[in-house]
Formats: structure tokens, C-alpha cells, sequence
């Protein structure tokens, strides 16, 4: 019977930052390998292709030119008050453009990846409009107001603390399941391992290479130790640029790489001892999985801003200002019993993540739907 089964999968992700997308490109190499018909699409550019590339301009300037605004905006749009007329306003521009799709591919299960797709998603269902499964993904550590809908079938989480958030707003225990974000399986099951003799920093900026890289890396230069500076500069090559004149000019003990957009970050984690970041969901989550501690001196407001508190409560990170961040280094320097307090709280975190695990719930969902169709 099963072979007769619906074994398709709708993915809904946006395009604001590289993190959603991402999420989404991993599932859906996970779920193929297990046979499933995978399809990922970003509603917003399909609704419009200036539309869509206006929000992924528009985010882009907001978080990197002038965040201030980006913060404000971010933490309106999290007021439980004004969320109603904002959904409304969401969901009068989607609904048609999700429907078709969803109505076109006629999945088992829709998974989102981005807040603002889950109210949507959630309406339809409410309505009786779509009998499709519907697991979110939550790509932050501390949960937007999007994501507290009525017909969720799951919630995919990074951390106890965000399950507690859930939880406190109302959402099921059992709906809620701590197996981290997922992430490509090249950054899971990896334990710390020593690769060099000298104290490695990498130092990263996440999918744009943020401005206070270049302070913090040239803050790092200061440290007149010899230890290696690794610098990821992503998709920034005005940064990149930067970086390598500053490179070429130093006279230091510092050992010094600076790379632009990389497809090996795992690799270049695994031979960190420390990681200097803003504090992105993924980012995070890789360093978590490749057991890596985190200093943070910059970040965008908003979400990052929470993670970042999240993190350093939970000591898996150490927030810092930009200054300060040679003062950090040294203490590590100087303590490496810190560094090892910090791996250990990261065992803790990561306990139960598993991208098995949500491959495992995905598949439940689909026969679940399977099994009442």
C-alpha cells in the first residue's frame, strides 16, 4: 500500500539573509536520499520577482546599513498586539500566490522556514482550504511572534530555551522537539580536535560579511601573540579587499588567511579553537555542532541580538564589545579552562540534536497524512 502513498514535500523559505535558504536546501537533500519528492520555493519571489527582490534588497540594507531600523521594525513586528493586522496584511498578499502552489504540487507535509510564512500556512488549514502536515522551523534561538499559530503539526527547535518560549505562549509540549536547526549533515556529529599548535581564531561575518569585522580583525592584531587568524568574508568583497590589504601590510606575529565566500566553513571550524561571529541561527548552530565556543563583539539588532543573549547565558558564547575582544582572547589565552567549561555547556545544548531525528518526524507526518487520506 505504501508505494501508493503521497510522498511529496512543499518547502516554503525566503530569501532574507542566506539561513532559511539554506535550512531549506537541507532538508530537501535529506529527504530526497529517503526517496520523498522535494520541492522548494520561495512564495514572495513567485508572487513577484521585483517584489521578492525588493524585501532581499531591502533586508540587506536594513541589517547592514542602517540596523537601527531594522531593529525597530523587527521588534514592532513582534508586538502581540499589532500581530493580527500585520498577518492579515501577509496573508491578503500570499494566500492566492501559496495556495496555487500548494494546490499545483498537492504535498503531504509543507514545512516553512521563515516567521512570516507560518500564519499563512496556518489560515488555510484552519479554514479547511489544505489537509497537508505542516512542520515549522524555527531559525532563531528565541521565537518571533509569526511562528504562534493554531495548526502546526510540529515545531523544530535549536535549544530548551526556545521550547520554553513555546511553551509559555501556549504551544503543545509534545508539538515542540529540540533537535536543532537543520543544518548540512557535513557540520553534525563532529567532535573538537587540536589541528594546530598555535591558538586558531576564525573570524566570520556571516552570509554578507557585516562592517565590524574589519574592526574586530584589526583589533586581533593587536594581540602580539602568535597565534592564526583565519578571516571569512563571505559574499563582501569590498571587505575581503580590506582584509588582504591590512594582510599584506602587517609585520606581526599573527599567522594571517583571509578568504572570501568559502565552501568549506566546516573544515575551517574544525580547526578553530574559537570562532568570532555575529550570531546568525545558522551560524550558530554550526559552531554548535562542531563543538565550537563563541565570542561575539557585533551583531544585527533584533534577532541576533537575542541569540547572542541566549548563547552567553547558556555559556556557550561570550559577548564582548569590539575593543575589548584582544582583552578575550588573551584571558583564553591565558585560562584555557574557560574553553573547555564552554565545549562542555555545548554537549549539553546539543544533546538531542539530530538531523536524523527530523527526518524521522517528517516522515511520520507524511504517513500520518497518508493514513487519513
Amino acid at each position: 500500500m505504501e508505494q501508493n502513498w503521497n510522498k511529496k514535500v512543499l518547502i516554503f523559505t525566503a530569501s532574507t539573509g542566506q539561513g532559511h535558504n539554506a535550512v531549506a536546501e537541507s532538508l530537501r537533500v535529506e529527504l530526497k536520499k529517503e526517496g520523498y519528492q522535494v520541492c522548494v520555493m520561495e512564495p514572495i519571489k513567485e508572487k513577484s520577482e521585483q517584489l521578492g527582490k525588493m524585501v532581499d534588497d531591502g533586508y540587506r540594507v536594513l541589517a547592514t546599513k542602517i540596523p537601527f531600523v531594522y531593529s525597530g521594525l523587527y521588534k514592532i513586528s513582534n508586538l502581540e498586539r499589532l500581530d493580527n493586522t500585520m498577518n492579515r496584511v501577509l496573508v491578503e498578499l500570499m494566500d492566492k500566490t501559496m495556495l496555487e502552489i500548494i494546490e499545483t504540487y498537492e504535498p503531504a507535509l509543507i514545512i516553512t522556514t521563515h516567521p512570516l510564512l507560518v500564519k499563512p500556512i496556518s489560515d488555510l488549514i484552519e479554514e479547511g482550504i489544505i489537509k497537508s502536515k505542516f512542520l515549522s522551523v524555527i531559525t532563531d534561538f528565541q521565537a518571533h511572534q509569526a511562528y504562534f499559530c493554531d495548526h502546526v503539526d510540529g515545531y523544530i527547535v535549536g535549544c530548551e530555551h526556545t521550547k520554553a518560549n513555546l511553551t509559555e505562549r501556549g504551544i503543545d509540549e509534545a508539538k515542540i522537539y529540540v533537535y536543532g536547526i537543520p543544518i548540512r549533515r557535513d557540520f553534525t556529529n563532529v567532535k573538537y580536535v587540536k589541528q594546530s599548535d598555535k591558538f586558531t581564531v576564525l573570524i566570520m561575518g556571516g552570509s554578507m560579511g557585516v562592517r565590524g569585522m574589519k574592526k574586530a580583525f584589526k583589533q586581533l592584531l593587536k594581540i602580539n601573540q602568535p597565534i592564526k587568524i583565519m578571516a571569512v568574508c563571505a559574499s563582501n568583497e569590498n571587505l575581503k579587499e580590506s582584509l588582504t590589504e591590512i594582510k599584506e601590510q602587517y609585520e606581526g606575529e599573527c599567522e594571517l588567511e583571509v578568504y572570501g565566500f568559502v565552501q568549506n566553513i566546516n573544515k575551517l571550524m574544525a580547526a578553530a579553537d574559537v570562532i568570532v561571529t555575529k550570531p546568525g541561527g545558522l551560524t550558530v548552530t554550526e559552531a554548535l555542532n562542531m563543538k565550537v565556543p563563541m565570542i561575539i563583539p557585533y551583531y544585527i539588532p533584533g534577532q541576533e541580538e537575542e541569540n547572542t543573549e541566549i548563547m552567553s547565558r547558556a555559556g556557550v558564547a561570550i559577548k564582548t564589545e569590539t575593543k575589548d575582544t584582544v582583552a578575550v582572547i588573551k584571558t583564553l589565552l591565558n585560562q584555557p579552562g574557560i574553553l573547555e567549561y564552554m565545549r562542555a555547556n555545548i554537549e549539553k545544548m546539543t544533546a538531542n540534536y539530530s538531523i536524523d531525528n527530523t527526518i524521522s518526524l517528517c516522515i511520520q507526518l507524511i504517513q500520518s497524512y497518508n493514513e487519513q487520506e
